[in-house]
């Protein structure tokens, strides 16, 4: 995930934003949002569903 005004303004809303895909990064996450480029072989999809937390495609969070 490229930087950017959008992934900026998330973050100083608390979203915790990250550069590469890694489990670790799911630690702690109540919710995983994924583009829809991402899919369920990606390392961060496996540690959420492991660890049952929701993982929400992020269409699913813009108004249409």
């Amino acid at each position: 995930m490229k930087l950017s005004p959008t992934t900026e303004r998330l973050a100083g809303m608390g979203a915790r934003i990250y550069q590469g895909h890694a489990a670790s990064n799911v630690a702690g996450a109540r919710a995983l949002v994924v583009s829809s480029a991402v899919d369920e072989q990606n390392a961060e999809v496996q540690e959420a569903r492991r660890l049952q937390i929701p993982v929400i495609r992020a269409a699913r969070c813009w108004p249409s």
